[in-house]
């Protein structure tokens, strides 16, 4: 259960820095001249990473209480 807990905390912190990574790019605007990614896709692409189904504190993820 331990190993699960880890790579848990490690799925959620490399998830939200690749969704960090997106966002940065939206933000400049990278996505906007990109031949191979029309600007209606953003949103897609944002959705489609779902850092939000992470637990809030993985390290704690069925721990008897």
């Amino acid at each position: 259960m331990e190993a699960y807990r880890a790579a848990l905390a490690e799925g959620k912190r490399l998830c939200t820095g690749f969704q960090a990574e997106l966002d940065a790019i939206a933000d400049i605007g990278g996505f906007a001249d990109a031949p191979w990614m029309p600007s209606e896709l953003r949103g897609v692409v944002e959705a489609a990473l779902g850092c939000q189904w992470f637990p809030d504190r993985p390290e704690d993820v069925y721990r008897y209480p």
